[in-house]
């Protein structure tokens, strides 16, 4: 029975594999840090600031501020708050370093009005939760230009989960060539 498959160069075949490895891989990747991106930047400052809502607010002194750029190679309107804070509750002393949701990630805009509130051994309210006392956050509520972010990381596991799909059909379509044959 003669070969049904018309003749194909090498190179053609290693193109082909190359493409059907290579995209299923590269959509892996952004679907991945797709995943990463959207955890991050939503979905855990969403439960910290949702549990952050029932926690005991009550006075700090800060010891240490400073603001800086984060090291991004996209520049962002944002900074990094770090931030440190003694406070007291029950019977022992803690000191806390989270700003807010985020972390030490805010808004510039956020992280230049609290700047500019607070002094040298300045008195901030904070909120402490009140079963693990070592937990404590300057700010609970969501700065939403930061949780935005998250939307480029959205469509990063869209596109990478569509390069995933197109990789599993291509293998599935795959010419008589890529298939295991039984040795005549």
């Amino acid at each position: 029975m003669p070969n049904k498959t018309p003749h194909r160069s090498l190179r053609s075949r290693i193109v082909e594999v190359l493409l059907r490895t290579l995209v299923p891989f590269f959509g892996v990747g952004l679907l991945a840090g797709g995943l990463v991106g959207v955890v991050n930047f939503a979905a855990l400052p969403i439960v910290e600031s949702v549990l952050s809502q029932s926690w005991q607010a009550t006075e700090a002194r800060v010891e240490r501020l400073s603001v800086r750029p984060p090291a991004m190679p996209i520049p962002l309107p944002l900074d990094l708050i770090e931030v440190q804070y003694r406070y007291d509750f029950g019977s022992g002393s803690f000191v806390g370093r989270q700003f807010g949701p985020h972390g030490s990630v805010e808004s510039r805009r956020v992280s230049q009005a609290f700047v500019a509130s607070v002094d040298a051994d300045a008195v901030v309210t904070i909120w402490i939760d009140p079963d693990k006392p070592e937990r404590a956050v300057v700010r609970r509520d969501l700065n939403w230009h930061v949780v935005a972010l998250a939307l480029p990381a959205l469509m990063f596991c869209v596109f990478g989960g569509l390069m995933v799909m197109i990789g599993m059909m291509m293998w599935n379509d795959r010419p008589a060539v890529l298939r295991w044959r039984k040795p005549e």
